[in-house]
């Protein structure tokens, strides 16, 4: 029996970053349900089923970056015995690109016998770096700081699926105007911007994803 691809309605995240094979009705429902709503919570539970419906789930919870995957990427990396299936879970660590994952990415190679899994560990934490303070460097910008307009921002950026991302002096803003406190409603505004259903909606994804990481790696 052939392996369906995930449809059309969920290849703006999903089949987007890659092509995702599954093989159940109900499955690529609910991944195209994760994909447009970000529902991280439902991701952390399904990602300890096993097979594909578990694998998928938690890769993409390291392509939200979100912080819960890491030690289930860990456990995953100390499981797996085969060599081309922990390089795998490796990289998906790799790929969350967290302080959190680089630590145990390092605690891993303490842990881990085989040389050449141990140097490809220490590779991989040597990759995940701090972002620059300023990803943007860009003139132009404004830091709101009153909360109700900070409010009013975010609500219209929502209203709008994000559409004005794209403009260079809203990203400054949006960047200059965010804390850790606001990574949620930065989700929320990233999760809208998914129901464009376009290339330039991916890359407006890709953008408030870089600024979530930023906020991730501040102190």
């Amino acid at each position: 029996m052939g392996i369906p691809v995930v449809p059309s309605a969920t290849a703006i995240l999903v089949g987007f970053f890659s092509l995702v094979p599954v093989g159940q009705d109900d499955f690529m429902e609910k991944v195209r349900r994760m994909a447009e709503v970000e529902c991280v919570d439902d991701l952390v539970k399904e990602s300890g089923k096993a097979g594909a419906e578990g694998d998928v789930a938690l890769w993409l919870l390291s392509r939200f970056q979100e912080p819960r995957a890491v030690p289930l990427l860990a456990g995953r990396i100390r499981r797996e015995s085969g060599a081309q299936e922990r390089k795998t879970w490796i990289q998906r660590l790799r790929e969350t690109g967290l302080r959190e994952g680089r630590a145990a990415l390092e605690t891993l190679a303490g842990e881990i016998a085989d040389g050449e899994i141990r140097d490809l560990l220490r590779e991989k934490a040597g990759e995940i770096r701090p972002p620059p303070e300023d990803p943007y460097l860009l003139e132009g910008g404004t830091a709101i700081r009153d909360p109700k307009m900070k409010e009013i921002f975010f609500r219209n950026l929502g209203l709008t699926f994000g559409m004005d991302v794209s403009y260079d002096h809203v990203k400054k803003s949006i960047f200059l105007s965010s804390t850790r406190e606001d990574i949620p409603r930065l989700r929320q505004l990233r999760s809208r911007i998914l129901f464009r259903f376009s290339d330039e909606g991916m890359h407006d994804y890709a953008e408030i994803t870089k600024i979530i990481h930023c906020l991730r790696w501040q102190p």
